[in-house]
């Protein structure tokens, strides 16, 4: 008689499906409640209190927050990551990327880096995005909902888009503008003492223009420049005084 050939172990912890996906997001922010924004260790117990489900049903899902690193567990009490603590309180007021706030332990988990840098290089399809994932975590096709559920993290943390079938990295913002700035960009307003340091021109003229400022630039402004920002500076400002120098020139000549 041929013995039946037992199936593999995962290699990873993956989400758990005896809860939804938006049951365990509340589960998550149920850790960061019942703990007091994490000043105090907290049971499975308490927080299903909280979040209303069975116990029992959380304990099959704390594993996974707690290999990724959202919660840790110490002597069968949990303890809630700061992003989790974060992401509770954006969501409560309002944030509709209150899920963002999970993206730096999300993004180093086993499936953020097993996706991302594929992710990188082109977009994946659904079908392939989990297959990646099932070959990393050692799970075939009996675990695609599961595995689907990593890409629905991942997208909460804004670290992917999903569109349709199409699973891509999350679109960055570009610069509105590649025009390089000029010193009418780059200066900002500058104080006024009141003295006129410079006469431009320096003598009245009747047909001349009379025009008087004053430039004063603390040196904790300069500390924040660029260095092309302060050369910009410079250059326009030795522009100016290159022209008044001119204009002195051609009126003494007069």
């Amino acid at each position: 008689m041929t013995k039946k050939k037992k199936g593999s172990r995962l290699k990873e912890q993956l989400p758990s499906n005896r809860s939804s996906y938006d049951k365990q997001l509340n589960s998550l922010r149920g850790y960061a409640i019942a703990s007091n924004d994490g000043a105090r260790e907290v049971t499975n117990k308490t927080v299903a209190g909280i979040v209303e489900i069975h116990e029992g049903t959380l304990a099959y899902t704390s594993p996974f927050f707690v290999s990724v690193g959202l919660v840790h567990k110490t002597n069968g009490q949990y303890l809630p990551a700061d992003e989790v603590i974060d992401f509770n309180l954006a969501y409560s007021h309002g944030d509709e990327n209150a899920g963002h706030k999970l993206a730096p332990i999300l993004k180093r988990s086993w499936f953020g880096l097993t996706l991302i840098p594929k992710l990188r290089f082109k977009s994946l399809s659904m079908q392939e995005a989990i297959t990646t994932l099932g070959v990393r975590a050692g799970a075939d096709d009996t675990y695609k909902g599961r595995l689907k559920t990593l890409l629905l993290y991942l997208e909460e943390a804004g670290l992917i888009e999903i569109n349709g079938d199409k699973i891509s990295l999350t679109s960055e913002k570009l610069p509105v503008s590649n025009k390089k700035p000029g010193i009418e960009d780059e200066i900002e307003p500058v104080k006024h003492t009141g003295s006129n340091t410079t006469d431009f021109p320096p003598r009245n003229s009747k047909d001349g223009v009379s025009l008087s400022f004053s430039i004063n630039v603390e040196s904790s402004q300069f500390a924040s420049w660029s260095p092309d920002r302060i050369a910009a500076f410079f250059s326009g400002l030795s522009q100016v005084l290159q022209a008044k120098a001119t204009l002195e020139e051609n009126q003494t000549d007069m």
